[in-house]
């Protein structure tokens, strides 16, 4: 029997909380709202959404996620499938802080270690004098970065 890989897609999805329209807005993606207004969604009560599709109407639970696929197809998929199956594609503040605090570290300790080496002394002063001076502004960066970390970490708690 062959194998096969899901190709990479790339999805738009939703958790659905109960509710499309609360307080007089809506609170889920353009594409849901149209959905919406085109009765591709259904409710038949308190909470239940329906999805219209070929098969049928296929019922979205509070808690699953509602994915408009490639082809501009709606489904709901339960949430131990969604994590199993997409990544987001999105990474938050922290993340790319710490992306870019890991970078940072690798240059510090790449420029620390020339400077310690014998081809550092061949270099003329100024040269010198030019990467201890980066070498002191890349720590100093660091250094921020460490604290915006530690403080996004505390206002987001």
């Amino acid at each position: 029997m062959s194998k096969f890989r899901k190709k990479p897609v790339v999805i738009e999805a939703f958790r659905y909380t109960g509710d499309l329209y609360t307080n007089g807005e809506f609170n889920c993606p353009n594409w849901a709202i149209e959905a919406y207004k085109n009765k591709t969604f259904v409710t038949h009560g308190q909470g239940d959404l329906y999805i219209k599709t070929l098969e049928g109407e296929m019922l979205v639970i509070v808690g699953d996620y509602v994915i408009q696929g490639v082809n501009g197809e709606l489904y709901p998929c339960k949430p131990d499938i969604f994590k199993k199956t997409y990544d987001s594609t999105e990474t938050t503040v922290l993340e790319r802080m710490e992306k870019e605090l890991k970078e940072v570290r690798i240059k510090v300790g790449v420029l620390g270690v020339f400077t310690g080496k014998p081809e550092f002394s061949k270099l003329s002063n100024a040269q010198q004098k030019l990467m201890i001076e980066q070498l002191g502004y890349m720590e100093k960066y660091h250094n921020i970065l460490c604290e915006r970390i530690d403080l996004y970490e505390k206002d987001n708690k």
